[in-house]
């Protein structure tokens, strides 16, 4: 026990002193869009939408453009003797871009 509380303070004495610092740190910065265009299922477009949680203004001529697209896909990943499938496989893909007021392609 008095080995492991040791080490801890050694570890964190180490790490204040190398220079590291957390990536995450401070505030973030909101990404402003003038407009939002996803293509795919209307429900998964929406809930994308809401969990992004940008902020939209469209007068803004710093905002960008999002243009998104996004899909489902199921696959059976478990089949029982009879041949039915008891588990299945979800897997979703998005794809995105962010555009400046100019068209071009920013990520």
């Amino acid at each position: 026990m008095i080995n492991k509380f040791f080490l801890a303070i050694l570890i964190s004495f180490a790490l204040a002193h190398c220079g590291f610092s957390p990536i995450y740190t401070g505030n973030s910065k909101q990404v402003i869009i003038s407009k939002s265009e996803i293509v795919g299922d209307k429900d998964l477009a929406f809930n994308l939408e809401q969990k992004l949680n940008f902020k939209k203004d469209e007068k803004n001529l710093n905002a960008y453009i999002f243009r998104a697209q996004i899909y489902d896909t199921t696959e059976s990943s478990l089949v029982d003797s009879r041949g039915i499938s008891t588990e299945e496989i979800i897997k979703l893909t998005v794809s995105y871009q962010f555009q400046d007021k100019n068209g071009v392609v920013i990520y």
